[in-house]
């Protein structure tokens, strides 16, 4: 018998390895692992998130200054990162007419840069698709 053992470190991911932001009803984001390390995300690190006021369907996610007012993130597992805020989970929820269930929101890795803001958009459309 030969086996191959599968652990957290050799397991494939079923994603893809692409970048996604998972967002709950109760205010909780996940930063997926292929996110994260496209964001170079460490645990003392801030996001904050924008809507465009003419597309607000459209958000993005900016990494903020580390002595300024956001989110901090936390690492939770072997590399994806959480923040919360309940407020801005309903304003998505409602921006995107999503109802209750989680969604999985694909994050464009390479940034815009608006006014010397580096933004990372959300692909919001792919996360009502199913």
């Amino acid at each position: 018998m030969k086996l191959k053992i599968f652990d957290l470190n050799n397991s494939p991911s079923g994603r893809n390895g692409r970048a996604f932001i998972h967002l709950t009803n109760k205010g909780i984001f996940t930063i997926n692992v292929p996110a994260a390390q496209a964001l170079k995300l460490s645990n003392d690190d801030k996001v904050k998130l924008a809507q465009d006021e003419e597309n607000p369907s459209d958000w993005c996610l900016i990494l903020a200054p580390k002595d300024v007012a956001a989110f901090p993130v936390r690492k939770k597992g072997l590399g994806s990162y959480v923040f919360n805020n309940t407020g801005v989970a309903k304003l998505i929820y409602e921006s995107l007419k999503a109802g209750d269930k989680a969604l999985r929101i694909p994050l464009t890795e390479q940034p815009e840069e608006v006014e010397g803001v580096k933004l990372y958009p959300l692909v919001t459309k792919a996360a009502l698709k199913k």
